[in-house]
């Protein structure tokens, strides 16, 4: 027992010693930690009194203040008579900005408080440029408006004490000092089929809403699924969406029809209000078939539709088949148009399409052209 309470006391002492060397340089200068009141050389000679919480001060060998670079090559500092090492963290609280608060200004309320004189910093750990803001020096506290970054701010606040004792505080928060704006809607005019488009200006939506319908059967609400919108060349802060909605119920009527964006912070916009008629039937074939006379052709079709747009034809048989127009009006509801083909066998598709873009489509059967 004897020799391992000598072994536990030998290991303090050369803590003890090493700790001291710590704070005393190669040369003999030391660097010293004074608290309030405390003289140096001593109370009956006092060339030097700290009259702050803490004091660090660079001495001689007789405990005379020497120049600050003596104790260049010292870290930490070595108390004072009864004085002692001040090793607690401050105690950092951080009011304003709240965590994952969203504020619609881009200046906002610094609040921090602390418990002793310190320096105080923030950190951008979004942007990460290795470097610390400084907030205040030897203070307690700090209440002033500074200027952030638009959208997600992440910063962590450091508070260091006189010895170098450090409390770190995380913020994470938004910034959206912007308005929401609703650039373009379509469609514009003519008719409705339940394709609807709109592009908005919003880096950080939170809805968005398409308004439509009339008295009767009534109005309805359905909202966009943001995560389907695409951002307009490659800018995350405008977008394009589209949404389907069924217009069955309001066929035959005319509808009124806009949309809403709200942003994170909630501001909104409006659409301008529209109104369209709705068409949701496509139209209907009564009658076809053709003829061939020599290297022409004529194609005879009965078609019902109130909103008739255009048929067309594609010949597949072409080297570079596109769609060509057949009829764009209807005499009687009587579609007669006579084409001219090459020789050769073709296999011909047609499209009838009305104003709402409801269309139906069906192939020829082959057509040999001798």
């Amino acid at each position: 027992m004897g020799r391992n309470k000598f072994f536990i006391v030998g290991i303090l002492v050369l803590l003890g010693s090493t700790l001291f060397l710590s704070f005393v340089g190669a040369n003999g200068y030391m660097r010293l930690c004074l608290n309030r009141g405390q003289s140096i050389p001593n109370s009956t000679n006092p060339v030097y009194t700290c009259n702050h919480d803490l004091c660090m001060i660079c001495v001689n060998e007789n405990y005379y203040p020497a120049a600050p670079y003596r104790c260049n090559d010292i870290s930490g500092c070595s108390p004072f008579g009864n004085g002692s090492i001040d090793t607690q963290s401050p105690n950092l609280s951080v009011y304003s900005p709240a965590q994952n608060a969203i504020y619609t200004e881009r200046s906002i309320m610094l609040d921090l408080a602390v418990n002793e004189e310190t320096d105080i910093y923030y950190y951008d750990n979004i942007e990460d440029r290795g470097m610390w803001t400084r907030v205040c020096t030897d203070c307690l506290g700090y209440s002033r408006e500074r200027s952030f970054d638009e959208g997600l701010n992440n910063l962590t606040f450091k508070a260091v004490d006189a010895v170098g004792n450090e409390a770190f505080v995380n913020r994470a928060f938004f910034v959206d000092s912007k308005k929401p704006k609703i650039k373009k809607t379509e469609p514009r005019s003519g008719f409705a089929s339940g394709e609807f488009y709109v592009e908005i200006q919003e880096a950080n939506p939170s809805s968005l809403v398409l308004h439509y319908g009339d008295a009767n059967p009534g109005m309805r609400t359905a909202e966009v699924d943001l995560e389907t919108c695409e951002d307009i060349k490659g800018n995350s802060q405008k977008k394009a969406c589209n949404i389907f909605v069924p217009l069955i119920d309001y066929d035959g009527q005319e509808i009124e029809y806009w949309f809403n964006v709200t942003d994170i912070a909630g501001n909104s916009d409006e659409s301008k209000h529209l109104s369209l008629d709705v068409d949701t039937t496509a139209p209907v074939l009564d009658y076809f078939n053709y003829i061939i006379d020599g290297r022409y052709v004529t194609f005879n079709m009965s078609i019902t539709e109130e909103n008739f747009d255009v048929v067309e034809y594609f010949d597949n048989s072409e080297a570079r088949p596109r769609w060509r127009n057949l009829c764009s009006r209807l005499r009687d509801g009587w579609c007669v148009k006579k084409k001219s083909f090459s020789v050769g066998l073709h296999f011909i598709n047609i499209q009838i399409t009305d104003e709402a873009g409801n269309a139906i489509g069906f192939p020829v059967p082959p057509i040999m052209i001798s």
